[in-house]
C-alpha cells in the first residue's frame, strides 16, 4: 500500500494506517534527524539534544502532516 493510501485511510481515523505510515516512513526520519543532528554537534551537546529525541519529533511532525496532506495537489506524501 502507498503512503498516499496509508495518508487517506489515516484520515479517515484508521490507527493501523497511522502507525504503518510511520513504520514505513521510520528510516527516512531517522536519516534526517542524524543529518540535522549532526550539523550541529557542539549545539546539541549545550542543549542537551539526544538523537533519539529528534527522531521522536520527526514521527511526531508526520502524523501531523498526514491531516494536512491533499492528495488532488500532484504531490506525493513525502516530496
Amino acid at each position: 500500500m502507498t503512503n498516499e493510501e496509508l495518508c487517506a485511510l489515516a484520515n479517515q481515523g484508521d490507527a493501523d494506517a497511522q502507525n504503518l505510515l510511520i513504520e514505513n516512513n521510520l528510516r527516512f526520519i531517522k536519516k534526517t534527524s542524524y543529518e540535522v543532528w549532526n550539523t550541529q554537534p557542539k549545539l546539541n551537546c549545550s542543549l542537551h539534544i539526544a538523537l533519539d529525541d529528534l527522531v521522536q519529533e520527526g514521527a511526531l511532525g508526520l502524523l501531523g502532516c498526514i491531516e494536512s496532506y491533499n492528495p488532488d495537489s500532484g504531490n506525493l506524501f513525502l516530496t
